[in-house]
Formats: structure tokens, sequence, C-alpha cells
């Protein structure tokens, strides 16, 4: 399935730093520290966007 060692490290480690962004996300969102965040859109793509 893959061709090349390189290529799962990097997809391995681009899944790994999706999920710890999220879940940081996540976490301050469920924190005090979040107390005063009424609304808007958060978007969690990895920059896909930006």
């Amino acid at each position: 399935m893959w061709q090349n060692l390189d290529t799962l490290m990097l997809a391995v480690n681009v899944k790994a730093v999706w999920l710890r962004r999220t879940a940081t996300r996540v976490a301050f969102l469920a924190s005090d520290e979040a107390a005063y965040v009424t609304g808007g859109v958060d978007t969690v793509d990895g920059g896909a966007l930006a």
C-alpha cells in the first residue's frame, strides 16, 4: 500500500499534528478561559483555508 516509508511517516505526522491541534482547541473551549466566548465559527482545519 505505502510505496515509501517517508510518505507513511509524513502522513502519520500530519494526522498527529491535526489531532493535537483539535484536542487543544476542544480543551480550551471546555475550560473556564473560554467563558466569554459567546459564538462564532472556529475553523480547525490545519490551515487548509488559510
